[in-house]
């Protein structure tokens, strides 16, 4: 159905796919080819992003602190630990 296109982002082809059934059959063959490609084009391309990630995770600096920002993670915890509390049995 083209469901596998879609975890290599072709949602243009896996459109195609799914409306012409395969390809008319052309599309198996063409995948047996190809999707091996499609597959180290999207595992090259996380590598890429999971390293920007923690290049720009290591230019950042500490967040400030402030009162706003100690109260609101105060009022989250307390929330949760309500809600946590109140699912005991």
């Amino acid at each position: 159905f083209g469901l596998h296109l879609l975890y290599v982002s072709r949602k243009d082809q896996a459109f195609a796919w799914a409306v012409s059934f395969g390809g008319f059959g052309f599309g198996i063959l063409k995948d047996l080819f190809c999707l091996p490609r499609y597959v180290r084009e999207v595992n090259l391309q996380d590598e890429k992003d999971v390293k920007r990630h923690f290049e720009l995770r290591d230019l950042k600096q500490q967040p400030s602190l402030s009162v706003t920002r100690t109260l609101s993670q105060f009022a989250f915890g307390y929330y949760f630990g309500v809600i946590g509390y109140n699912l005991q049995f």
